[in-house]
């Protein structure tokens, strides 16, 4: 695994309370709460389904959801204990829900529903392709998909001061880093050489402030000092300055798709 959002994945001993506040942060942002509200939609969960979150995290969107539909069954997975451990301690009151780590069941239409937000740009070759293998195979025929990712072939850093390339070489490390840069472009035509048949794809726009441009873009550059351009330090005291205005942006894509097999006439 590369090292962009290094800090995201808890070691052995458990998730420190910085980190555990910082997602409570990111999920307080306009645009995330704009995607998971429009994830849910998509999601549709209905009395007497079971729904996947894969890559559950600390559990936030799948326990908001399973209070918000008592009537279905939740399962959230996470290869992490010291974030499954957090899941289940915040939250209480939700006796559709159930925590997994690693494994999924295997058989064939396991799930209604499966989500999955910014997991699979983390999955380097061949557990990228093995994963939405998985996803697809747990599926019931017309279930649905929902998978929201970052593609960071649209980050956007502003240059300030300094020449515009810059900019263009941070960007370059910053998608180096990550297994799946392009994971969000790619998702649709993936989704559907595995016989779903995807539906939307809509981009949103992140803005890169405070706290998240922190922890993905100056934690991971600072990370590479050794091999970034020799003016990182002032670019980065620069965008730090409060009265800069904008610090960075990058596009996500929501895709939907549906589980439609075969019919014979």
């Amino acid at each position: 695994m590369a090292d962009l959002h290094a800090g995201f994945v808890a070691t052995e001993g458990g998730i420190s309370a910085d980190l555990e506040e910082f997602l409570d942060q990111a999920d307080r942002m306009p645009a995330v709460q704009a995607v998971r509200r429009d994830m849910a939609a998509a999601l549709d969960p209905r009395p007497g389904e079971r729904v996947l979150d894969f890559g559950c995290g600390i559990g936030t969107e799948v326990t908001r959801l399973a209070r918000a539909y008592p009537q279905t069954e939740f399962v959230g997975v996470d290869h992490s204990a010291d974030l499954l451990a957090v899941a289940a301690r915040r939250a209480t009151d939700t006796p559709n829900l159930t925590w997994l780590r690693g494994e999924l069941p295997g058989a064939p239409g396991t799930f209604n529903a499966i989500r999955a937000e910014r997991v699979l740009m983390y999955l380097p070759d061949p557990a990228y392709g093995q994963a939405l293998d998985l996803l697809a195979n747990l599926l019931r025929p017309g279930g649905r998909v929902v998978l929201f990712e970052l593609d960071y072939g649209s980050l956007i850093l502003p240059p300030g001061s300094h020449p515009d390339d810059l900019a263009a070489s941070l960007s370059e490390i910053l998608r180096r880093s990550l297994p799946q840069p392009w994971a969000g472009r790619k998702i649709p035509r993936h989704l559907a050489e595995r016989g779903l048949t995807p539906m939307t794809a809509h981009p949103y726009v992140l803005e890169l402030g405070e706290p998240v441009w922190r922890r993905i873009i100056r934690d991971p550059l600072t990370a590479h000092r050794a091999t970034a351009p020799a003016a990182l330090d002032a670019w980065l005291t620069e965008q730090t300055d409060p009265v800069n205005p904008f610090r960075g942006a990058v596009t996500g894509i929501l895709t939907t798709a549906v589980h439609r097999p075969f019919q014979q006439w």
